[in-house]
């Protein structure tokens, strides 16, 4: 059986300081997923990550992705 290295190292980050508020607001509309924090699907942590993913980059907050494919035109 093959072992494999899960970890997620960003290769991509987005600036989202600009549209966060929305991201919290929409998270709202879903309150049976929400949890309590330190739960990963706090709003606490949820800020806390982009927070964490930019000043990673020198952003407010960002999100991170890991860039599997690149298609260009």
């Amino acid at each position: 059986m093959e072992i494999r290295d899960y970890s997620f190292v960003p290769t991509h980050f987005v600036n989202v300081t600009r549209e966060f508020s929305f991201k919290i607001e929409a998270l709202e509309c879903f309150k049976s997923q929400i949890r309590n924090f330190p739960d990963t699907r706090s709003t606490e942590c949820v800020e806390s990550l982009a927070k964490f993913r930019g000043a990673t980059v020198g952003y407010e907050r960002a999100e991170a992705f890991v860039t599997i494919r690149t298609i260009e035109d």
